[in-house]
């Protein structure tokens, strides 16, 4: 890398893809280093490591995370698909013009039960983002709707200690609870919004209970869902049956919301925007013309 950098001084773009394993272990720091100095004077750059590899990929998304808060003149933003297609990375690091591609959304699953969401946080968790948005496509399996639970909880943690925005869209929610002790006090979102969501009318509030303040909640085109089935130990689950009969967000859920959490809330109903603000003395919602 040293040796591109001081015959290519003049670069303005770099392309750099490969299906090659990463440095090993050892070289990892260094690698990295030589990798955002030679980034450090681009217009931009587009770096894509295509495979998946168990041993080092932990490794590769740090540097990446790394490298992209280093040189960073615009918010980075962490975009995350786990629709599965196998033409689409699996996370994508983009800031102005520039971005970085890790993996397939097809090993989005196997990366999750393989290395856990525990690993994935403490990795970005030095360089988190500025934005975080996650593409998933609506499963009705339990396995699939536990790690969506997870993948929720997992963002509002690593975006609230940078007090950014978060967007999800395409998923089920049927339940989530934050401990009080789980984040820190001043923890904060300035944005979260929903898109084509199903969400189950627990899931709001229990954000509330982990997330002391989030500026703006935006509702496009959500789904709130009162019933969940179970299975036969006792696990809850929503089933299609009952994703088609829960009814589009609307003013019936903000007594639920508490308005110490969210101070702003939009809902939109095909293309129809309605907001509210919440009014500190009378403790409700208030509708903005």
């Amino acid at each position: 890398m040293e040796y591109f950098t001081n015959k290519l001084s003049k670069l303005e773009r770099l392309v750099f893809e490969t299906s090659l394993k990463e440095p090993y272990e050892g070289e990892y720091a260094d690698w990295w280093d030589q990798m955002i100095y030679f980034c450090q004077p681009l217009q931009s750059y587009y770096i894509n490591f295509s495979k998946l590899n168990f041993e080092n990929c932990l490794n590769l998304i740090r540097g990446s995370a790394q490298l992209s808060s280093t040189i960073a003149t615009t918010p980075v933003i962490l975009k995350m698909d786990t629709t599965g297609d196998m033409t689409r990375p699996f996370i994508e690091m983009a800031q102005g013009d520039s971005c970085i591609h890790l993996f397939s959304s097809w090993d989005s699953r196997r990366f999750f039960f393989n290395k856990g969401f525990a690993q994935f946080y403490e990795c970005l968790k030095p360089y988190a983002p500025d934005v975080i948005k996650v593409l998933s496509c609506k499963e009705f399996e339990f396995n699939a709707e536990d790690l969506q639970l997870k993948t929720l909880k997992f963002v509002i943690a690593l975006i609230s200690s940078k007090a950014g925005s978060a967007h999800f869209e395409n998923m089920i929610f049927n339940s989530l609870q934050f401990e009080k002790a789980e984040l820190p006090e001043d923890a904060r979102i300035s944005k979260l919004s929903f898109t084509n969501c199903i969400i189950h009318t627990t899931v709001l509030p229990g954000i509330s209970l982990g997330i002391p303040k989030i500026d703006l909640l935006v509702l496009d085109d959500c789904l709130i869902q009162e019933k969940k089935e179970k299975t036969i130990d006792g696990r809850e689950f929503t089933s299609s049956e009952d994703a088609s009969a829960a009814a589009p967000a609307s003013e019936t859920i903000l007594s639920r919301l508490g308005g110490i959490t969210y101070r702003t809330v939009v809902i939109i109903t095909k293309g129809v925007k309605k907001t509210y603000q919440y009014d500190e003395a009378s403790k409700t919602y208030r509708s903005k013309p």
